[in-house]
């Protein structure tokens, strides 16, 4: 029973890998900030109230939420998911505390952290696409350490085949190997990039940021770890952990949502911590 209670608290709480056979595919972007930031802040004020109902209103009927070892479809799914989280991991009375929260359009955005009686979640966050006041996607991922049993591990899964796969690998090499020019590529012009710091829209200012990344953060050479990855349609999801000579990563994920074979918005968070002079004085060594 606790490690089904485990294995529920990573589904709720939202980027090796696996497909599945209904396909999602990314809306057009048309509602105005309010309307989402609205649907946005009520459904979170549901979730702190523990009101199933008022929660399951926010979705669309057909809504997607995307979870580490697979997909739920449809209310009835996501409904027993909600069930099983605030009964057991995080009921009302639970602490949350929210460090970021972005409206862009459509896309919802949020950044958190939270502890209950029985876990720490010291870094979560989630991506929402809203329309019409109903959430018609949602992927999420945190990092959960259960008071009793430790941190709660993911199983990784395969990725059979797809159009959106060759995208994301080819994603992933270039940022491992430092080619800006080879990230850039996978943007579309008018791509938007969500962020712990802001939005950044187009390439002119989605390029500046790797160019930091590779430079300051995650240079060539630094260690990668792909704990989970999703693909469904036009999503891309993956959970990861890394460090270079300057930052250890336990959590990152982004959302990548992708069409005709570019990425036209990606979401990204991760539980960054800087390491103390002596600690890269010995990574600097060791190489």
């Amino acid at each position: 029973m606790k490690s089904k209670l485990l294995f529920a608290v990573i589904l709720f709480l939202v980027f090796c890998i696996n497909v599945y056979g209904t396909g999602v595919s990314i809306p057009e972007l048309s509602a105005e900030p309010k309307e989402t930031q609205d649907t946005l802040i009520r459904h979170l004020e549901a979730f702190g109230e523990g009101d199933i109902d008022a929660l399951m209103a926010d979705y669309a009927e057909d809504a997607v939420l995307f979870r580490p070892d697979s997909v739920l479809h449809g209310r009835d799914e996501i409904r027993s998911l909600f069930e099983v989280v605030i009964a057991d991991i995080l009921p009302p009375g639970s602490t949350v505390k929210m460090s970021q929260m972005i409206t862009e359009g459509e896309i919802a955005y949020i950044v958190w952290s939270a502890e209950s009686v029985t876990y720490k979640m010291p870094f979560g966050t989630d991506t929402f696409i809203i329309r019409d006041g109903k959430i018609l996607t949602q992927t999420f991922a945190v990092r959960m350490v259960s008071k009793a049993e430790g941190e709660v591990p993911l199983k990784l899964l395969e990725l059979p085949e797809s159009k959106e796969k060759d995208v994301l690998m080819h994603h992933l090499q270039a940022l491992g190997e430092g080619d800006i020019y080879a990230i850039m590529a996978d943007y579309t012009e008018d791509a938007i990039l969500l962020t712990p710091e802001g939005v950044l829209r187009g390439h002119d200012e989605i390029k500046p940021f790797f160019e930091k990344v590779i430079a300051d953060i995650f240079p060539p050479g630094s260690t990668v770890k792909m704990l989970q990855q999703i693909i469904e349609g036009e999503i891309a999801y993956i959970i990861w952990s890394g460090e270079s000579a300057t930052y250890k990563v336990p959590l990152g994920n982004d959302t990548f949502f992708i069409r005709d074979g570019k990425i036209v918005i990606h979401t990204l968070a991760a539980e960054m911590e800087a390491k103390t002079r002596q600690e890269t004085k010995e990574v600097n060594q060791d190489e």
